[in-house]
């Protein structure tokens, strides 16, 4: 199982020009679609998820909640007005964007809308060296790009 702290450290920009303090796990771009999976601490997902960040509206969420106090991930997609700026980053979306300053448009947190938002579930001990279950909900960014 894959270290739950790995990701490089970096602060996205909240609305107000407040900080949240994520971890970047991944991110990819395939043609015009860009994505990035980041986790958040709970407290930070609290923070995420009271002020709808990264486009999280209520009514745009499907079932499922998160309830067990660890870090959450969230997979997102970025806005189809910033993909060439994400282009222009290289190969590696992941550190390129964990390097960026904070005040730089891909660091925003309106910049990207969540898809799958999900937290481990803690297995028995007998299980707990099989693998990971992850539980959460989706919205309706994964299943239609944003828009433009």
């Amino acid at each position: 199982m894959a270290d739950a702290k790995a990701g490089a450290p970096a602060d996205f920009t909240m609305p107000i020009g407040r900080a949240l303090p994520a971890r970047v796990l991944t991110g990819s771009i395939d043609g015009d679609v860009v994505e990035l999976t980041i986790e958040l601490a709970h407290d930070d997902w609290d923070m995420a998820d009271m002020n709808m960040l990264f486009h999280l509206d209520w009514g745009d969420r499907n079932e499922g909640e998160i309830v067990e106090g660890g870090d959450v991930r969230l997979e997102m997609r970025l806005a189809p007005g910033l993909v060439d700026q994400a282009r222009r980053l290289g190969d590696d979306l992941a550190s390129a964007i964990a390097g960026l300053a904070s005040d730089h448009p891909l660091r925003g947190t309106a910049a990207w809308y969540a898809m799958r938002v999900t937290e481990s579930v803690p297995l028995p001990p007998a299980l707990a060296d099989k693998g990971e279950v992850r539980s959460g909900f989706t919205t309706k960014w994964n299943d239609e790009p944003p828009p433009s």
